[in-house]
């Protein structure tokens, strides 16, 4: 029988059910290089945002066979010391579901440092911090045009770190297609669904040469 997922946008999560395809996802040796390596070749396309209390972020790779990756900041550190570091997290299922696929995988990492890169957890926790004494920072949804200005950087770093405009898209397309789900987005008419996103990235003035694979070396 098949099965509905729901999925979440939630601190620029791309949040899945885990579905009968899906097996139980185990941390190795290979997760972690293919995360590192994707992330090295990003960040060195990444100047440090201001406001943050360290840089590059902490990178987590969460064993779950849950579909997920998201941007926020290390929660026990600020309670303890106020101080804003950045954390991007990937769960094992979504890195074999893109097949340990650098250049789908770094699709995704880069729309997370995308999210740290252009201050929209910054912005958000602000937000929060205004409205609550004690905010829960695992539960930011942002808003519409932060989604899309995130997926736009997420692209273009990664392709500008030498990976495939092609794939990336792939990884999009691979996630939405995982089975049948209701998105966060849906239910808050400012958020982007999937196709409206996917769409989006593909009518964008790219270069001919980028949407055919691996192109430029950026100067820097």
């Amino acid at each position: 029988t098949s099965r509905t997922c729901r999925l979440l946008v939630l601190t620029g999560m791309l949040l899945l059910c885990g579905m009968a395809s899906v097996s139980r996802a185990e941390l190795t040796a290979k997760h972690r290089e293919v995360v590192d390596n994707a992330m090295k070749r990003l960040l060195a396309r990444i100047e440090k945002p201001e406001g943050y209390d360290a840089w590059p972020p902490k990178v987590i790779i969460e064993d779950s066979e849950v579909l997920n990756a998201f941007a926020t900041i290390d929660v026990d550190e600020y309670s303890q010391s106020k101080k804003k570091i950045p954390t991007v997290t990937v769960t094992t299922a979504l890195i074999e579901t893109l097949r340990f696929e650098e250049d789908q995988l770094a699709f995704v990492l880069g729309h997370e440092l995308g999210h740290h890169a252009l201050r929209h957890v910054l912005m958000k926790i602000d937000d929060l911090l205004a409205g609550k004494k004690t905010p829960d920072f695992s539960r930011m949804a942002f808003q519409r045009d932060h989604e899309l200005a995130a997926d736009q950087f997420g692209i273009q770093v990664a392709v500008s770190a030498g990976f495939s405009y092609r794939k990336g898209m792939e990884a999009l397309a691979r996630i939405r297609d995982t089975g049948e789900y209701t998105s966060f987005e849906e239910q808050h008419a400012d958020h982007p669904n999937w196709a409206n996103r996917i769409a989006e990235l593909e009518t964008e003035s790219f270069p001919t040469a980028t949407k055919a694979g691996r192109i430029w070396d950026m100067p820097g």
